[in-house]
């Protein structure tokens, strides 16, 4: 569909996006809709588990959540729950909706926006805790690794910390 291209003619089709970040709200409008030709089915996660070599410990029903999003899993907390939480660490509190944002940016395909890639499956990749602050470079590995293991196309990880100072001082 010609209007929901970027000027490049760019959709995402056959495309799969891993998103290291916060986790994904799975359930939201954005990712309602199947892309045009997914590049992974739940056939394609069952292999990839049997396989053996994936991080992600859970049967391949459970990972795969939809045609839009057909890999989640949580790498902080080693369980399914990708939910974005709503943890508060001593002053600052933990930006827990920014990975459905990016999710979003990268392939929405609502009638609200559309995203870069509407075509494209994201495979959300949650590196920060439920309980705990920050996101261990052990969970961000585990997922790069699983990553190079299902053949992801492309792989956003917009993960940081405060700079600088967080509070001013008198």
């Amino acid at each position: 569909d010609s209007d929901r291209a970027n000027e490049e003619g760019y959709t995402g089709k056959g495309t799969v996006t891993a998103v290291l970040d916060t986790g994904l709200d799975v359930n939201h409008s954005a990712f309602a809709n199947a892309p045009e030709s997914p590049r992974y089915t739940l056939a394609d996660v069952e292999e990839a588990v049997a396989g053996g070599e994936l991080n992600a410990e859970s049967e391949a029903s459970a990972l795969y959540k939809s045609e839009k999003i057909p890999f989640a899993y949580d790498y902080a907390d080693l369980d399914l729950n990708v939910q974005p939480g709503s943890s508060t660490h001593g002053t600052h509190v933990a930006s827990q909706g920014h990975g459905t944002h990016v999710s979003g940016s990268v392939g929405a395909d609502c009638e609200e926006f559309t995203g870069v890639a509407p075509d494209t499956q994201i495979m959300m990749m949650k590196v920060f805790s439920d309980s705990e602050s920050g996101a261990s470079d052990s969970w961000i590995l585990a997922a790069l690794e699983d990553c190079v293991v299902l053949g992801v196309d492309t792989i956003n990880m917009s993960l940081g910390s405060a700079g600088g100072f967080t509070s001013e001082t008198g």
